[in-house]
């Protein structure tokens, strides 16, 4: 059973990428490295930078997230927050596997 939940992992980070990454920024403020991190630390998936930051920069396209920038140190970090029509796609991706799954 394990195996499987590992594999269903992986292809749930791959194909819902980007509900996963709004899933996370929803809770709390993050980074680009950080979204990696945590990725790779509930799934076992390992998303590259190149794959993460166009994502990004489509979700704040579409309003769904903002960013700031934050200077820790000398390091400038663009940091992203969810905005309420972020939490409502959230909610619709939540309510549409439950339906689709019958959870």
């Amino acid at each position: 059973m394990s195996s499987y939940m590992d594999f269903l992992r992986a292809r749930l980070v791959k194909g819902f990428k980007e509900v996963i990454i709004l899933k996370i920024i929803s809770e709390g403020d993050v980074w680009g490295y950080n979204i990696v991190s945590k990725i790779r630390e509930r799934y076992g998936v390992k998303l590259s930078p190149s794959i993460i930051y166009p994502i990004l920069s489509d979700l704040e396209s579409r309003g769904l997230i903002t960013s700031r920038i934050e200077f820790v140190g000398r390091r400038r970090r663009k940091v992203y927050s969810i905005t309420d029509e972020g939490r409502e796609m959230v909610k619709a991706y939540h309510s549409l596997l439950r339906e689709e799954l019958g959870a």
